[in-house]
């Protein structure tokens, strides 16, 4: 039996595949933390950055009530890694009353922000 297709473009699809899936799945994720980030000036959902390979522990002061802006911004980082290429994503927030935000201190977010939003995803990945 003669092979129609070289084994090695199988090994591509795989890679191309796990990329589309390692996108997605960041991308699912920022696209949670803002959405169910809780609003009343935009500060916390503007305040969402992405970084690949390393935290970011620097603070922004961005107001973004409608969270597009953020989500762009994050979305052209996840899109600018190389591919072929899986490096951690982080997904974070500096502000001082983040914490709070995440153990139920807001209404908007009772449940928190980050735990709910990485769960999510993970179910929807499954």
């Amino acid at each position: 039996m003669a092979w129609d297709r070289k084994p090695d473009l199988f090994a591509e699809l795989v890679e191309e595949e796990a990329e589309k899936r390692w996108r997605a799945f960041a991308l699912t994720c920022l696209n949670a933390v803002v959405l169910r980030s809780p609003v009343d000036t935009g500060r916390f959902r503007g305040s969402h950055t992405v970084s690949v390979g390393q935290p970011d522990y620097g603070l922004t002061e961005a107001e973004d009530r409608t969270g597009t802006l953020t989500l762009d911004a994050g979305a052209a980082v996840i899109r600018g890694v190389p591919k072929g290429a899986f490096p951690p994503v982080y997904i974070q927030t500096n502000l001082p009353y983040a914490a709070r935000l995440e153990n139920g201190w807001s209404q908007q977010a009772a449940d928190g922000v980050y735990a709910v939003s990485f769960n999510y995803a993970v179910q929807k990945f499954r």
